[in-house]
């Protein structure tokens, strides 16, 4: 039986309220199933749009107003939101500034960790929390309008809190490195007023920044690399600096020298946009519920984006890269899309229409936009409009002897597993904390281990299965697993053809692939080595940001399996040491991979396997003939135990650093959009999942020959 379509709906004026959703959580697990949406946007109430009759279904439709039909917030985020330490009546306490926002009536405050409500109606632009957890709260902070509409949040900012000045620490913060390095100063102009926007590069060892301006002091306890001057006006000639600061005990501050900008000088009046540009389509390719758009370049602008003339609240934007992927159109008849170049960085994303899971609470309720590379506080002008296209997309399916493939239609809602009932060997039970989470539906087993409890999420969201991990220690990695209700079998000399796309955007701390086991073989609680399955009998393919890795799971040797010491297993497998490919195609870690899919298949039989992504061969192998990189001698890796029984397939979503991390461990720098700070949840990964399945083919295609 299918489940009952399911409706978002709108509540209070600036706040989103998704009713009628129906919910598990399974031990801090949420699992959503969302079936039908109506539009939503920038954190605001959206009005019923009447499209133009200029808007047809017809290629050749042209439309040039500069006016976007995308509703926008009438009021922006607030900017430069600082934190300040300090030591208060013997508690530590966050003080928390941010610019005023012209037309803001008051402002909401959040922790960004769950997005509860710290404070509301904040009639002035600063207010104190108690930092009780110092160094693990971080803060968001809306405008809210006289009408009542709320902004999108601002850009998160770290709790900084205080040492007891009585207190001397044992390891004291150390001076930081050096100044910082600007990248950018940049003028733009938001809601008809100018502002210049900073950028720099930072070192470790440091707790905020400060700015100046001319000299003068206009930011401190800012934690973001970037910051907005809004208080300028046309015509003027400013230098701008940064510093880097720490606090030493007893809470002294101690600054860095300061990076001086070149002149940045304020055009005297807002520059108008290049007349009669067009926006011109250069190809759609369809997908099985929606299609990638490719377009020219347009002068002057620095991102574009794509929505559904009937739903205008469907934004989807680029990123700045010249494609977008529009998702959740009519599969059967298409639907009317319109592309748009504009003048900033977007500063959310949808998917299907919908905002994705690290933006809701556990109520379904959203809170956050924030999804894209731009600042919230960004409100896009529209330079250029294509004409009205009309994608079509393609269904795809299967052939094979064995089929399973889910598009994600109709999903039925998962149900959780008891602890109790989830197998032994899954869990390493008994076990002192419970690191798995498992729910179940007609199709699925998914399952999630040391995932952080409360932060991670599955969803069925439109076409779409997705997941927000937060890796809940930086012993092992996080891993959301789903492994289909249907066991392949393969006899020697067929192959086992296993297809999946979802969004690729990686970096050297996410990985996802997938593992091939027995049926009756279950994985174990991933460890920093060993075999993934319980035997140690497993194929694990692996695809990092830009390679591709396959091991080997068949010798056995004595092994102990991880920290579960009680799960001592006498055996430990010889790794195939099948190298991984550098692939330099920079599909899997370019910022215009985010919120895109891409396509990847594996063909595999007992003695070759052959990997493919977005149609590209990144691997093809001998198994027989595999070169042991350390002894350099022949090892046939044949994988014996892999005919004639029933396999286990799980897909698996990896990642090895938290929350709370938001500095590039490898080179010691916060850099600026670095691919695990774009969605401004560090460290936090949304995948979207589609068309998962496989197939059991007589032989290898011929595609792969």
């Amino acid at each position: 039986m299918s489940s009952p379509r399911l409706m978002c709906q709108l509540s209070i004026p600036g706040r989103f309220d998704a009713r009628n959703i129906r919910k598990r959580t399974i031990s801090g697990l949420l699992l959503i199933c969302m079936m039908s949406y109506q539009g939503m946007a920038h954190g605001a109430v959206i009005p019923k749009i009447t499209t133009s009759s200029t808007a047809k279904s017809t290629l050749m439709t042209i439309r040039r107003s500069t006016q976007s039909p995308v509703p926008v917030s009438p009021i922006s985020a607030p900017t430069n939101v600082a934190v300040h330490g300090a030591w208060v009546l013997g508690a530590s306490t966050d003080k928390l500034t941010w610019d005023a926002v012209p037309g803001a009536v008051s402002y909401n405050v959040y922790f960004t960790t769950n997005y509860d409500p710290i404070l509301t109606g904040v009639t002035t632009n600063s207010c104190s929390v108690p930092a009780n957890l110092w160094h693990s709260y971080r803060y968001t902070i809306t405008a809210i309008a006289s009408s009542g509409q709320e902004s999108i949040p601002s850009t998160p900012i770290s709790s900084l809190g205080a040492n007891d000045p009585a207190i001397q620490p044992a390891n004291p913060t150390p001076f930081p490195k050096g100044a910082p390095k600007i990248v950018y100063t940049r003028v733009e102009w938001n809601l008809n007023s100018p502002r210049v926007v900073i950028s720099w590069q930072g070192h470790s060892g440091y707790n905020y920044f400060k700015i100046y301006r001319d000299t003068r002091l206009i930011g401190t306890g800012i934690t973001p690399v970037t910051f907005i001057d809004i208080n300028v006006l046309p015509g003027e000639t400013h230098k701008y600096a940064v510093s880097e600061v720490s606090i030493g005990w007893p809470n002294i501050e101690q600054e860095t020298e300061k990076t001086i900008s070149s002149l940045v000088t304020i055009p005297a009046s807002q520059p108008t946009a290049p007349s009669a540009q067009v926006l011109s389509v250069t190809d759609i390719v369809p997908n099985d519920d929606g299609a990638k758009i490719y377009f020219t370049a347009v002068l002057g602008a620095l991102d574009y984006r794509a929505y559904k003339v009937s739903h205008p609240g469907s934004v989807k934007y680029s990123g700045g890269g010249l494609s977008i992927e529009m998702n959740g159109l009519d599969p059967v008849a298409g639907d009317d899309v319109i592309v748009e170049a504009v003048d900033k960085l977007g500063p959310f994303q949808t998917l299907d229409g919908m905002f994705s899971p690290g933006m809701q609470q556990m109520d379904g309720s959203v809170i956050t936009a924030i999804n894209g590379q731009g600042d919230p506080s960004n409100i896009p002008n529209v330079i250029a409009t294509s004409a009205v296209i009309h994608p079509v997309p393609v269904p795809i399916a299967l052939n094979g002897t064995q089929v399973f493939l889910d598009n994600f239609r109709n999903e039925q809602p998962l149900v959780d597993t008891p602890y109790s009932q989830i197998d032994s060997g899954v869990t390493g039970n008994p076990k002192l904390t419970r690191d798995v989470t498992e729910g179940q539906n007609d199709k699925w087993i998914m399952r999630t281990y040391d995932a952080h409890p409360g932060k991670s999420h599955l969803f069925f969201m439109g076409s779409h299965f997705m997941d927000t991990l937060y890796d809940r220690n930086h012993i092992l990695r996080g891993k959301t697993i789903v492994i289909p209700k249907a066991n392949p079998i393969i006899v020697p000399g067929h192959v086992l053809h296993v297809t999946f796309e979802v969004d690729a955007h990686l970096s050297l701390r996410r990985a996802l692939g997938v593992i091939i086991g027995r049926a009756n073989d279950p994985l174990i609680m991933p460890t920093a080595g060993g075999p993934p399955t319980k035997s140690g009998y497993s194929f694990d393919w692996q695809i990092r940001a830009d390679t591709h890795k396959a091991e080997v799971f068949n010798n056995l040797l004595p092994y102990n399996v991880g920290r579960d010491t009680h799960m001592t297993n006498p055996y430990q497998p010889l790794r195939g040491n099948i190298s991984g490919n550098f692939y330099p195609g920079g599909l899997n870690g370019s910022m215009e991979s985010l919120d895109n899919r891409h396509k990847f298949d594996l063909y595999i039989s007992s003695v070759r396997f052959v990997a493919i992504e977005a149609g590209v061969l990144v691997k093809d192998e001998d198994l027989t003939q595999i070169v042991n990189r350390d002894t350099q001698l022949v090892e046939n890796q044949t994988l014996n135990w892999f005919n004639n029984t029933p396999l286990a397939l799980n897909f698996y979503h990896s990642i090895y650093h938290s929350d709370a991390d938001h500095i590039d461990l490898l080179s010691g720098e916060q850099v600026p959009y670095a691919f695990y700070w774009l969605n401004y949840r560090p460290y936090a990964d949304e995948r979207h999942w589609d068309n998962m399945g496989f197939e059991v083919l007589n032989s290898f295609p011929p595609s792969v020959n």
